[in-house]
């Protein structure tokens, strides 16, 4: 079979589950290729009716931010792969993956309907914990090398649990049942001021920045530029932050600052270095 996955990873979690996917079926003797949806030496117009016709089976991977689907991942699906899967009579089959730390509310069933609506038949809709990337939580995140090790054995099983799933086409979707659906709900509702608060917690301290650009070629929305001003080259921070992390566990400098105490570097350690074989170059493409 030829499958064919697209995915979004903020930090590397989600690059990692798919890496775990996509060694597992060629493993199994399939054709399979990755595409991280942010990469812009592709041109989506031409590729993605190549890939439906071509295709047997895709699969959609995301991370789950506050029991929803990163903006960045709704509008790709939206404005591209499904403006030419609805002119499509039959499409792959589709399986929907999600990542998160610890709690993933209904998001595998929000993308599952939104693929249905699209016309792709979705069976599998899981999720997968992995690593939390925000250090102002230090409750979830996770430092020992062994306890990173354990939660990634058990994600590579759960992969290897999901793809036999889908070749063999049998059901399975999580996060189904009433209660998680209605803390998903309070969570999607007040993560919309949770994130309209977390982007003016982006803060730069320009003693710090080295105006290496790292954070404004890494930004998967290009929210971020060098502006230069009369008194000396500054960051300047847009706003369409979707709070993915990325800039601020990625800053060379510890420049970035979210919330104060993160000026506390050794209690909210950066999230770097914890996804084995992870770079920005995998994701950024262009």
């Amino acid at each position: 079979m030829k499958v064919v996955l697209f995915f979004f990873s903020g930090t590397g979690n989600t690059w990692k589950i798919t890496e775990y996917i996509k060694s597992y079926l060629i493993e199994l003797g399939h054709d399979v290729i990755n595409y991280s949806i942010e990469r812009k030496d592709l041109n989506w117009e031409d590729l993605i009716p190549k890939i439906l016709s071509e295709s047997d089976i895709i699969g959609i991977g995301y991370p789950v931010y506050g029991s929803d689907i990163p903006i960045i991942m709704k509008d790709w699906v939206k404005d591209i792969l499904c403006i030419h899967s609805k002119e499509r009579e039959n499409n792959p089959r589709a399986f929907v993956y999600d990542t998160m730390a610890m709690f993933s509310g209904d998001t595998p069933l929000i993308m599952k309907r939104r693929l249905k609506k699209c016309g792709f038949r979705v069976k599998q809709a899981i999720n997968i914990r992995a690593l939390c990337n925000i250090p102002q939580m230090p409750r979830l995140m996770v430092w020992e090398e062994e306890k990173q090790n354990e939660i990634f054995n058990k994600a590579e099983l759960k992969c290897k649990k999901l793809v036999d799933k889908v070749l063999e086409n049998k059901k399975w979707v999580m996060r189904r049942d009433p209660f998680t659906r209605l803390v998903a709900i309070i969570q999607r509702v007040s993560l919309r001021t949770e994130i309209n608060l977390a982007r003016k917690m982006f803060k730069f301290d320009m003693d710090k920045c080295t105006l290496c650009g790292i954070c404004v070629d890494n930004c998967p929305i290009d929210n971020l530029s060098i502006e230069e001003t009369e008194d000396k080259p500054k960051i300047s921070y847009g706003p369409d932050c979707i709070v993915c992390m990325r800039c601020f566990n990625s800053c060379p400098q510890d420049a970035i600052i979210v919330m104060k105490r993160s000026r506390d570097t050794e209690k909210y350690r950066r999230f770097r270095g914890q996804i084995p074989g992870f770079n920005f170059s995998k994701v950024k493409k262009g």
